[in-house]
């Protein structure tokens, strides 16, 4: 497979049979598909991880990228990781990451991004994670038995929808690290997805080693951004977490952003129609607002948030215990 993507010219399409390849493959031709056969017998061209390289794909600068139907084993970073791209989609890709690998789908600094219909699990952060992008799609996959399932990270304008999420340690983050050079994190869309039973214990490092087990959902520094029609229940510890970046420092020891984004709040969100069932029902005590939803929001500029948490099914518990006002 190496040799036929070396070869490669921009625009082509690349067949990949069914059989393990003991290799990674870089990739620097624009327009480049590459299809494994196979995956109507579950059996997609295999990459486990080969001589200690840290990632089984990987292209920086390449547009127009397609990743469809290959099936990874326990690479050391990344199953697929993708830089500087205008145009990238990963459909059918499945990944045992071992609790060895960090990211499965991993594309950063990107435009117009596809991730749909995978089946990832066992990575010790995010499954799918997609950083500093925007026109973004999450569909239609699959995300167990991992830290944090699915993470969109200073990002813009993604929809993530129809994802199940379950037995992982947190279900959805979406939020801003104030370290990374680009500070978005705004207008997306979280529509009818199941986040359910994520109370694996935390096996992570970095950032995701602070996340409590048994989160469902947790959004912080994220504004004018719409959460509905998701299924939510089973987490042990918080069905919906609604932060602001210092709230986030004041529940975790050391502060994990010591410098603060210069947008740090989460303004103008809706949290509106979603069912929760059985959240918080197994928290850790030491862990605050254990329940269904949570809005936990500083208060530092004086402003109104505008974040609107009605109506929900059935309802829930909210933290602190006031709120803020705003149009559903």
């Amino acid at each position: 497979m190496r040799s036929a993507v070396s070869a490669a010219s921009a625009g082509d399409k690349i067949f990949v049979t069914s059989g393990t390849y003991n290799e990674d493959v870089s990739i620097t031709t624009d327009g480049l598909k590459l299809i494994g056969c196979g995956s109507a017998t579950n059996a997609r061209p295999y990459l486990p991880r080969s001589q200690g390289n840290a990632r089984g794909m990987q292209a920086t600068g390449a547009d127009d990228l397609v990743f469809q139907s290959f099936e990874f084993f326990d690479w050391n970073d990344d199953a697929i990781f993708v830089a500087q791209a205008n145009g990238v989609a990963f459909r059918d890709i499945v990944d045992d990451g071992n609790l060895n690998t960090r990211y499965a789908v991993f594309p950063v600094q990107s435009t117009n991004v596809l991730v749909e219909a995978c089946d990832v699990r066992r990575d010790d952060d995010a499954p799918i994670y997609v950083g500093q992008s925007e026109d973004i799609v999450v569909r239609f996959n699959h995300v167990r038995d991992a830290v944090a399932a699915i993470e969109i990270e200073n990002c813009e304008g993604a929809l993530v929808h129809n994802n199940i999420s379950e037995n992982n340690t947190a279900g959805l983050l979406v939020f801003k690290d104030p370290n990374l050079p680009d500070q978005d994190s705004h207008d997306h869309v979280v529509l009818s997805n199941v986040l359910q039973n994520n109370n694996t214990p935390n096996f992570g490092s970095g950032f995701v080693a602070n996340v409590p087990s048994g989160t469902g959902m947790m959004i912080f520094s994220t504004d004018d951004s719409l959460f509905q029609g998701n299924i939510i229940r089973g987490n042990d510890q918080f069905g919906v977490a609604l932060l602001d970046q210092q709230i986030i420092n004041a529940l975790v020891d050391p502060d994990p952003f010591p410098v603060l984004s210069a947008d740090q709040n989460s303004l103008n969100n809706k949290v509106r129609r979603n069912h929760f069932l059985a959240n918080g029902q197994n928290g850790d005590p030491d862990v605050p607002a254990a329940g269904d939803r949570v809005l936990g929001l500083g208060d530092d500029n004086g402003g109104n948030h505008n974040n609107c948490l009605s109506p929900n099914s059935p309802g829930g518990t909210l933290f602190p215990l006031t709120s803020e006002d705003c149009t559903p």
